[in-house]
């Protein structure tokens, strides 16, 4: 189960939920954001449904943070001193900070919170409301008079508490946040992030205590990476290497791209003198960074203070691109549910029901956004891919042609449609399309290598190498242009150059997918099934949502000739995880699943699964495909694994 070079028409954004909290209004026109009452319960426990865990789960929230929480900023961005007050009027003891010390972008929805107090003084909420822009613009010590006068009229409001030791926190009052912090676990022991947060504020000084709320959080939520981190803390402290190395390796199993955890891995590593390993991860804490995804649904209260929808679409987008597209569809759904909404979160969310083969679901999307933004040609775009994708190739060229009939200059229309026309066995119509494209974008490196990638798949070598040639040379393409040069001399037979191309495009991009796969795809044709093993393996540990590789090693995993290549644990976790995040819908994934069963004993599983990927493959129209899954079932029956 080998890859090519193909024309893709999939959709890349991806995207998930988080509970809303404390404040009855919206920020701003501009944002046009609504949030809950105080009806809506403090902690929102997510339901097990998608999840690939098997316990329900407090539902896991975007954080910039290493303790798993908000972006609190620690210093006001806009003033010179924190009790610099000189404008401000007080409304029945809140504070109201002057608009001209507020970010310029940010005054609107300061001006409509600190408005929504002033016509009701008596409103929690709003004071609430108030008190989380504070703490998410560095006002910390307004933020702190506005959760004290909330707690005085509501004691028992667990989030009031733990809003209040976040603003502690952010003036470095250790002490005081401590003491919020213990009042909230009090008055909710089931809220996990109180527990991380608690456990970070005091591992230096008490790290006994620590530990114990680092273990009871991972009690509660195994799935929380800075709690894992937390233990891995306290466990090097305490001279446990061993375990702190384990904790570590959890934290990033769950969050690849966790960059505190990949160091601290690297620093004991090269401690003991495991070079390798310590280059390793010191490589991927470099391209981290903070965990994406933290369970801390009261602090995102705070960091959605400081993002538009078209951030909150982003950072939805980088979830998924990390390895969470589940809990970044979450994140998009709860932010629709509380009345967050704009195309690219129309867009995004869609594009992750695609990814996932939910189409009626992206339709359904791409649909409403066609409703508010009609004249959205982005919109449209996606409505097609839908359709392509849905098996309704004939709707999907309707809108081209409206598109077309409107606008027929746009390139980016034309490339799009020639990618459908060449994905629908039309190459010649791709081709023409995409050669306009081209010459209406010049400067458009992407619509050069779609037509570069077209003619490779028509077998045009000089045609392409003339393409690429006309490729404009840009730092942010250098690693697809070596890409495609590897392409280009892999046709001619010039397998050494071509795999020197797909290295040096790894080194200057190394998370370009495609060449991990055409790398390691060359090896293994020249017979180096164990180095292209360890091409693809080192691809998924830097891009650990990338189902292509995890499928191709799963493959070799599962088939090889050699039984010290055959690893059937590790290829069933593999090809699960490819299934996953493809939805289940790709017959060559559900191929290797059931090769990984059959690899790993399990030969009833394996035989059901190979049907399941023939019936896959002959809904494609992919007849003798099908035949060849039957025949591995055929094997499967009979206790037999299948070897390439």
């Amino acid at each position: 189960m080998t890859n090519r070079i193909g024309l893709i028409i999939g959709v890349a954004l991806l995207v998930a939920a988080t509970p809303w909290g404390c404040d009855e209004s919206s920020p701003s026109s501009s944002e046009r954001a609504t949030s809950s009452s105080n009806s809506e319960p403090e902690n929102r426990v997510a339901q097990k449904g998608d999840d690939d865990s098997d316990t329900s789960t407090v539902e896991r929230e975007p954080s910039a943070s290493t303790t798993g929480g908000a972006d609190v900023a620690t210093e006001p961005e806009m003033r010179e001193s924190a009790g610099d007050k000189s404008n401000a009027t007080d409304v029945a003891g809140v504070p109201m900070i002057p608009l001209d010390q507020i970010p310029e972008q940010r005054r609107p929805q300061f001006e409509f919170a600190q408005q929504q107090v002033r016509a009701a003084p008596d409103s929690i909420d709003r004071i609430c409301d108030l008190g989380l822009h504070y703490l998410a613009f560095g006002f910390n010590d307004e933020a702190v008079t506005c959760f004290s006068i909330a707690i005085e009229q509501q004691p028992m409001a667990m989030r009031f508490h733990y809003f209040r030791a976040l603003a502690f926190e952010a003036l470095d009052l250790a002490a005081k946040a401590r003491e919020d912090f213990e009042r909230a676990l009090e008055l909710n022991p089931d809220y996990v992030p109180a527990y991380v947060r608690l456990g970070m504020l005091i591992q230096e000084n008490d790290p006994k205590r620590a530990a114990a709320l680092f273990e009871q959080a991972t009690r509660r939520d195994a799935n929380d990476a800075v709690a894992w981190f937390g233990r891995g803390q306290v466990a090097k402290r305490e001279g446990k290497t061993d375990e702190a190395i384990a904790h570590w390796q959890k934290a990033i199993a769950l969050q690849p791209d966790y960059a505190d955890a990949q160091s601290a891995l690297a620093a004991v590593y090269e401690g003991q003198g495991k070079e390798d390993l310590a280059q390793k991860h010191r490589r991927r804490a470099e391209l981290g960074g903070k965990p994406v995804v933290q369970n801390d649904p009261l602090a995102f209260q705070v960091t959605r203070r400081t993002r538009d929808q078209d951030s909150i679409a982003l950072e939805a987008v980088e979830m998924a691109r990390k390895g969470n597209p589940i809990a970044a569809a979450r994140y998009l759904e709860a932010a629709q549910f509380h009345g967050i909404e704009s195309e690219s979160i129309r867009l995004a969310l869609g594009g992750f029901y695609l990814d996932a083969g939910k189409t009626d679901e992206a339709i359904g999307q791409f649909l409403s956004a066609m409703r508010s933004y009609p004249d959205s040609v982005d919109v449209k775009l996606a409505l097609a891919r839908a359709y392509a994708e849905s098996g309704m190739a004939s709707r999907s060229f309707t809108l081209f042609d409206e598109m077309i009939s409107a606008d027929s200059e746009s390139a980016k229309v034309l490339m799009e449609r020639g990618r459908l026309y060449a994905r629908e066995g039309e190459p010649q119509k791709a081709l023409a399309d995409l050669r306009k494209a081209a010459d209406l974008a010049p400067n458009d490196a992407a619509v050069r290598f779609d037509l570069i990638e077209l003619l490779l798949l028509m077998n045009d070598i000089d045609g392409a190498e003339q393409a690429l040639q006309q490729t404009p040379k840009e730092a942010n393409t250098a690693g697809r242009r070596l890409l495609f040069e590897g392409a280009v001399a892999a046709r001619r037979g010039e397998t050494s150059s071509a795999e020197a191309k797909w290295r040096a495009a790894i080194e200057t991009e190394p998370t370009l997918v495609m060449a991990y796969q055409s790398l390691a795809q060359s090896m293994q044709q020249r017979g180096n099934v164990a180095a292209a093993l360890e091409v693809l393996l080192a691809g998924i540990e830097l891009v650990p949502a990338a189902a292509d590789l995890q499928n191709n090693a799963a493959w070799i995993l599962s088939t090889a000739t050699d039984q010290n290549q055959r690893d059937g644990k590790l290829a069933l976790e593999l090809a699960t995880r490819a299934c996953a995040l493809t939805g289940n819908r790709r017959h060559n994934f559900v191929g290797t699943l059931a090769a990984a069963h059959a690899e790993a004993g399990d030969f009833d599983e394996a035989a059901r699964l190979a049907e399941n990927a023939a019936r896959l493959a002959e809904a494609a129209g992919l007849t003798e495909v099908a035949e060849q899954h039957r025949a591995r079932m055929k094997l499967y029956s009979k206790k037999q694994a299948w070897r390439q």
